[in-house]
Parts: C-alpha cells; structure tokens; sequence
C-alpha cells in the first residue's frame, strides 16, 4: 500500500507546519488507515522537505507512529523561506529504524552531503541508523528539484535498495521478537 499525502484542504502549503503536532496528527490518521487496510508494517518516507514531516512525525507519534522512515535527500540547511531542515525536528526521540539516502553529488544549497554525519548523530536513539550514500545518475535541470536531488537516472536501483533495506529490518524485528516468545 502506498499513500502520498498532499497539503491538507486547510491549507496552502506545508511551510511552518511540517513539524507541528497538528500535521504529525494528520499523518497518524493516514498511518492508521494503512493499517486497517493490511496488517503490515507502515513505513513512512520524505524527500527533501518531507524528511522533516517523517522526522517529525516518528517523534511526535512516537509508538503510534510508524514502524520505520526512510529520509532521502534531506534538507539539513534552512538560508530560504522554503527550506525546512530535518534537525529542526526532535531527532533524538526517534528510537524506531531510520535509513537515510543522500547522492554524494547532489547539488541542491540546502541538501548537502556533508551534513550526513550530523543528521545520523542527532538521530542518537534510533535503531538502527543506516546511510546508503548514492552515486551515479543523470544531473539534469535544477538541483533542488531535479538531478541527483531525485536520484534522476537511477530511480530503479535506489527504490530497489530501500526495499531491500526495509524487508531486511523487518525480518531481523520480526526474527528478534519470534526469538524472545
């Protein structure tokens, strides 16, 4: 099951609402909707400004959260009105499985690559912390919003490797919790 959620009828836009409780409230009722409809697990993933509202929302929701997130591409810098980073989010209190996946090349001022080794400090109670680093691709257009950013090129083996990811954490959750019954 996949759900995109959009900006909520109330609004319009996402800025200065991304890490509120209001929009991580809106997201558990998105995340319990999926599990009604099958009993697996919910994962959640931003891209870009959307790494904060998964940030936020693992925070915030805690246990009625998600089960994972995955944050691609994540803004770490805030120096326009558009950009929300991540660490504005309470990093610390996510203690469920966190993959982060950044191109080593991309371009866009508010994403940098550097900044990985922060973004997986701050996540200090996650478990586990995970990056795949990707190279490769077609840097086309605009780098916000194009190009390595979207991981242009190469969209079919970096889903493929968060998939595996996540089957992989799940069959070691699911292992661990049959090996303690």
């Amino acid at each position: 099951s996949v759900a995109i959620p959009d900006v909520p009828s109330d609004r319009r836009t996402l800025d200065d609402f991304r890490g509120t409780p209001e929009h991580a409230q809106d997201n558990a009722v998105i995340i319990d909707f999926l599990r009604q409809q099958a009993a697996v697990p919910v994962w959640l993933i931003g891209t870009s400004n959307g790494s904060l509202s998964a940030a936020a929302t693992a925070a915030l929701l805690k246990d009625k959260g998600p089960d994972g997130i995955v944050l691609t591409s994540s803004t770490t810098q805030a120096p326009v009105s558009q950009a929300h980073s991540v660490l504005t989010a309470p990093l610390g209190e996510i203690s469920l499985p966190v993959l982060l996946v950044h191109h080593k090349q991309d371009a866009c001022n508010v994403t940098p690559f550097s900044a990985m080794p922060e973004l997986m400090a701050a996540l200090s109670s996650a478990k586990p912390v995970e990056l795949i680093a990707v190279e490769g691709g077609t840097n086309n257009g605009k780098p916000c919003h194009s190009g390595h950013h979207q991981f242009q090129g190469i969209e079919d083996s970096v889903t493929k490797d968060i998939a595996d990811w996540i089957k992989r954490i799940q069959m070691t959750k699911h292992s661990v919790l049959n090996n303690a019954a």
